[in-house]
């Protein structure tokens, strides 16, 4: 089995990061909503804000190439 095209391992590897990410701060949100729900929401925000554009424009790129 060959290797794909390195931009298709590039966005694999990005895709899989940016979700991880998500993940993670999803999970810090339900570990700290009954501590410090503030801190929790602005956390979970942030994540998505971060994680959803970057997503969102690893996919419009990849649709170009």
């Amino acid at each position: 089995m060959t290797a794909p095209p390195p931009h298709v391992a590039a966005y694999r590897q990005r895709t899989i990061l940016w979700t991880l990410a998500t993940l993670a701060g999803v999970l810090l949100f339900a570990l700290n909503i009954h501590t410090d729900p503030h801190v929790s929401l602005i956390g979970a925000f942030l994540t998505g804000a971060i994680g959803v554009p970057g997503l969102l424009l690893d996919q419009a790129q990849e649709q170009t190439t």
